[in-house]
């Protein structure tokens, strides 16, 4: 019975490319923020330690599996640990993830020697939540109706796109072929957190979808 509930794990290994809905952006707005202000303004770019509990859809090709995530995010060192429950509540994998590498925790047997498919996840946490840090001084242009701050990263300059609110929706690099969205903004503790994130990597035919259920930072 295990194996049977398991196996769309396996499945979500190829296939063709899932597909990406229009982006929404407000229009009842002008965006007039400095780098400062909106660098300031992002919950990322923060510090201090962030519990949030996720529902997610994880889709590689046409292969959907639904998720239930509990993510521990240290803002200051930089590191995400999430673990993964199927819809029954089995522990698929238990996932620590820095800035430059993952550690594999605990995880199903079938997914155990699934080297890629941990590491796509793996990268998929980083790009969402473990983002370069900005001094808000970044060069600042006006594209498709978002402020866009573009930053110096390794290879190619990442670009960080702000709607008119001063909302960070969109991170993505620069002529490459991933990108993340970060939709729904409300009030938590304070902040201001998007209740929806999608995950798009194009190259590796993979989308995660997030769906905040709840965020509380630790004391």
């Amino acid at each position: 019975m295990r194996s049977v509930l398991l196996a769309g794990v396996l499945f979500l290994l190829s296939a063709c490319a899932p597909t990406l809905p229009p982006q929404q952006l407000p229009g009842d707005c002008r965006g007039e923020f400095s780098g400062e202000q909106l660098r300031r303004g992002q919950w990322l770019q923060g510090s201090g330690v962030w519990r949030l509990r996720q529902g997610a859809l994880l889709e590689v090709g046409m292969k959907k599996l639904p998720l239930e995530g509990f993510l521990r995010l240290d803002l200051e060192d930089r590191t995400a640990r999430l673990m993964a429950l199927n819809e029954i509540g089995l522990v698929l994998f238990d996932l620590q993830v820095d800035a430059t590498g993952y550690q594999l925790l605990r995880a199903v047997p079938q997914l155990q020697s699934r080297e890629s498919f941990i590491a796509g996840i793996a990268r998929s946490l980083r790009r969402t939540f473990l983002q370069r840090p900005l001094s808000g001084s970044e060069p600042l242009t006006a594209v498709g109706g978002l402020q866009e701050l573009r930053v110096p990263a390794d290879s190619a300059a990442e670009l960080f796109g702000f709607d008119c609110r001063g909302d960070l929706r969109e991170l993505r690099p620069a002529g490459g072929d991933w990108l993340v969205r970060y939709n729904r903004y409300r009030e938590y503790s304070g902040q201001r957190l998007p209740e929806e994130m999608i995950y798009y990597d194009r190259g590796h035919a993979l989308k995660l979808s997030l769906w905040l259920r709840e965020a509380r930072q630790e004391p």
